[in-house]
């Protein structure tokens, strides 16, 4: 799949809007000056943090600063009480000088890949003893 220079600054952005975070939370809790074993850390954190958003793609919508990005796991992106969201749409909103507005969409793609055991039917709940893995 081929991404517009457009998408591809979004993507980018997201990662520096998490990076930044990590960074001012490290700063916050210590009051030790950046090391490079430190930046390595925090660059990992961040490495981690954007793959269990498993964003899934970027949609720029007709008007072209409304944004869907489609992820596996929402409630990461959003935060707790919104913040997170907010806080990435006014980043991506400085970057861009523009107003961009941020639709989430929830998708599971990535439960359909799990095979399912027939015998137990797609929707049984499974407990560790029971063979239907």
């Amino acid at each position: 799949m081929k991404y517009s220079t457009f998408e591809k600054d979004i993507f980018r952005q997201i990662g520096y809007y998490y990076l930044n975070k990590n960074e001012k939370k490290y700063m916050e809790s210590s009051n030790s000056e950046l090391t490079q074993e430190i930046e390595d850390s925090i660059y990992k954190d961040t490495r981690e943090q954007l793959v269990n958003l498993g964003i899934q793609r970027i949609e720029i919508e007709s008007d072209p600063n409304a944004i869907k990005i489609y992820l596996s796991r929402p409630g990461l992106l959003i935060g707790e009480k919104g913040q997170n969201i907010t806080a990435l749409q006014e980043h991506l909103s400085s970057y861009f000088a523009t107003n961009i507005s941020i639709k989430i969409v929830e998708d599971n793609l990535i439960n359909y890949l799990i095979p399912v055991n027939p015998q137990c039917g797609v929707d049984a709940e499974y407990e560790y003893e029971n063979d239907c893995f």
